[in-house]
């Protein structure tokens, strides 16, 4: 079914844990599906399907390219991938208190979140999005009426609706930008920053690879002890396109837990540190020196 999501993630995270296949075999089947939604979308090239909605229909609208540039080769994910020594724990058996999910009750409110994340006892700064106990989510899986998608929901969902990827004028290769007609409020979540999860010892030989072959690097610290890394040089969501600001950042990086309690693999997500106007372009600190540049610090 062709307008099913494509499991990519799944495949992707079974052939780093050692099942049968690899990375090409995964590459035909999204090349043959790729074929078929071409023709479903009577697109001319792949180009020109893929310039319809770079996330390859892995999200829930697509996002488009205002490009007349060939965009870059890349597998698309809307989830982080796993490999083999960077997996989630979903039950936390080494504290010695054999945490679960802590119990949600109740609606998906800002008080009943508060007190999630002191239960989960989270880094302060860190959010906390419900789970599936959630009453917002039984009420779907009940199907009662008006039993709506709560805000973390919505933010777990995919990237914004009003996003575009576009081409830079001053030789900063491709952005991110709010599409023509729409506004994006303040505070708001756009995306999540999703990618290869690596440790950080990986993720120095392949900075140092990159800088040899002369490929940008896409690297980010996920945990607060700088373990684990997110590598979206191969493997990106829309996130992956948004460059660095120093001075003017217009999205603000944060952390969140919600399915699961492993402090080491959060949600990073960018919401809106203001409100955004329509053409504007999303952008954020790295948080590092960039290989790139912005007009701030001209990569020095």
């Amino acid at each position: 079914n062709m307008d099913m999501r494509p499991p990519v993630e799944v495949c992707l995270l079974l052939c780093s844990r050692g099942a049968q296949g690899n990375r090409e075999d995964i590459q035909k089947a999204l090349h043959k599906r790729q074929s078929a939604m071409m023709v479903i979308n009577d697109a001319e090239s792949r180009q020109a399907w893929l310039k319809s909605d770079i996330s390859r229909g892995l999200e829930p609208l697509g996002i488009p390219v205002v490009s007349n540039s060939i965009v870059p080769s890349f597998i698309y994910v809307a989830k982080n991938v796993e490999a083999r020594f960077t997996a989630i724990r979903w039950f936390d058996c080494r504290s010695g208190k054999g945490r679960q999910l802590m119990p949600f009750e109740g609606d998906c409110t800002a008080t009943s979140l508060k007190l999630l994340h002191r239960k989960q006892c989270i880094p302060t700064s860190w959010k906390s999005y419900c789970n599936y106990m959630c009453e917002c989510r039984s009420k779907q899986a009940r199907a009662v009426p008006n039993g709506g998608k709560c805000k973390c929901q919505s933010a777990e969902d995919g990237a914004h609706r009003g996003l575009e990827v576009f081409e830079t004028s001053d030789g900063r290769g491709f952005g991110v930008r709010v599409r023509k007609g729409v506004t994006i409020k303040k505070h708001e979540i756009l995306c999540h920053y999703a990618g290869e999860i690596i440790t950080s010892t990986e993720a120095k030989m392949r900075d140092q690879l990159y800088a040899k072959t002369q490929v940008g690097s896409y690297l980010l610290d996920i945990d607060e002890k700088r373990q684990y890394c997110i590598d979206a040089t191969h493997f990106r969501s829309v996130a992956g396109f948004i460059n660095h600001s120093c001075a003017e950042p217009t999205c603000r990086l944060f952390k969140a837990l919600g399915s699961h309690l492993d402090v080491n693999f959060p949600y990073l997500g960018l919401r809106a540190k203001e409100d955004i106007g329509e053409l504007t372009e999303l952008t954020f600190n790295y948080g590092q020196k960039p290989l790139g540049y912005c007009s701030e610090c001209q990569g020095v």
